[in-house]
């Protein structure tokens, strides 16, 4: 199950707001970096300045888009809270927390916006919508009436002097309509719990230096292109952003590379995070238990280590800013990449020096991906380097 969590409060005014989810957005394409991100070590969500999730994959990172704005202003949906007038914005995150507080100043008063996944779950209101497919059910679960608009849903309301709402979108593969409005979050439990998570785990970092404050913002969105479940990590929670406007070059990278998670676990290492480079070797040796019958291993998997990562275009979107085609699944896996050997033994060696020492087990295997290595190094591979 995957919840993002929204509460909306206001100061000095009485100021006017709406709430709408649905394809349609008159904003059009935001600059990537005006997106902040929120997470759960399950999924991403990005969300803009102007108060809208406009990619969001539940329940998993590599789940099919609920929303997909970023992709394709117009179909791709978005979930958004804003003023209705134009008012300046500014989005900062909560001092050691991956808590994203979006703001919103005007003439009239200032708007805030707090963005969370919730880590644990509490209860919920009963008022919203309800939207379901083949794959499962997403609630909006509301403290103000909606209509329908263009296949979702839309309501405006106002916010007196230090007013509160909270809205609360979740997803679940097979519920029912009454178990998932009767399940409930409460939200000053659920905030609290999410600041006490974070700046508990952000207690582990050692790193004394300059420039702290964002160093353990970088440790912080490295922790959340962890997958909790299996211990891998993603070189990104997005897919088929352009590696420049108007090109082709739209790849998904919502899986797991041995090179990118070895730099992860390196970096990890080296703040003293250890439990995450642990949880990355138990992903490696369940790898290694299916490496291929000559030993290799392929430079990338799925987060639950799916092999097989098949790679097609949506046509029904346009990319962003126009850069398709959009592609999900990714061709690189079949590719022969040399380099991820090294990457990989050294951050099992520091792994071993720095966290918990590898087992046996462990080694036997490491070895027969060294035998590999010693057979075929002078191979002609599609390695960067």
């Amino acid at each position: 199950m995957g919840t993002v969590t929204t509460k909306k409060k206001t100061a000095q005014k009485t100021v006017r707001s709406k709430v709408s989810t649905h394809g349609r957005d008159s904003g059009g394409y935001k600059p990537i970096e005006d997106y902040g991100v929120i997470g759960d070590m399950h999924t991403i969500a990005l969300v803009a300045k102007d108060g809208s999730i406009d990619w969001c994959c539940l329940p998993r990172f590599d789940s099919p888009s609920i929303f997909a704005g970023i992709l394709d202003s117009k179909k791709g949906g978005f979930f958004k809270i804003s003023p209705v007038r134009p008012a300046v914005q500014k989005q900062m995150y909560l001092p050691q927390t991956c808590v994203l507080v979006t703001r919103f100043l005007s003439e009239e008063g200032v708007g805030e916006i707090v963005d969370l996944m919730p880590v644990q779950e509490g209860k919920l209101s009963l008022d919203g919508a309800l939207f379901t497919s083949k794959s499962g059910q997403i609630g909006l679960m509301s403290p103000v009436a909606m209509k329908g608009k263009e296949g979702g849903v839309e309501a405006e309301f106002k916010l007196k002097i230090g007013q509160e709402l909270t809205f609360t979108l979740t997803y679940a593969h097979h519920k029912s309509d009454t178990e998932l409005f009767t399940r409930g979050l409460d939200w000053d439990a659920i905030f609290s719990r999410n600041v006490a998570f974070w700046r508990t785990w952000l207690k582990g970092c050692k790193y004394g230096g300059r420039w702290r404050e964002m160093i353990e913002r970088s440790a912080l969105t490295l922790k959340l292109l962890t997958y909790a479940p299996t211990g891998a990590i993603v070189a990104a929670p997005t897919c088929s952003l352009p590696e420049e406007i108007g090109g082709i070059r739209n790849w998904d990278y919502r899986y797991t590379w041995i090179r990118d998670a070895a730099f992860t676990v390196y970096g990890f290492i080296r703040l003293g995070l250890t439990h995450e480079a642990e949880q990355f070797m138990q992903w490696i040796l369940a790898r290694a238990h299916e490496e291929e019958k000559d030993g290799s291993l392929q430079i990338m998997y799925g987060i639950n280590g799916e092999h097989s990562l098949v790679e097609k275009e949506l046509r029904h979107l346009e990319g962003y800013r126009g850069s398709g085609p959009v592609r999900i699944g990714n061709g690189a896996y079949n590719q022969l990449q040399l380099d991820i050997y090294g990457e990989l033994m050294d951050s099992v060696y520091l792994a071993n020096k720095y966290g918990k020492p590898i087992s046996y087990e462990v080694w036997r295997h490491l070895r027969r991906l060294l035998d590999y290595v010693c057979k075929n190094w002078r191979l002609k591979d599609e390695g960067i380097w």
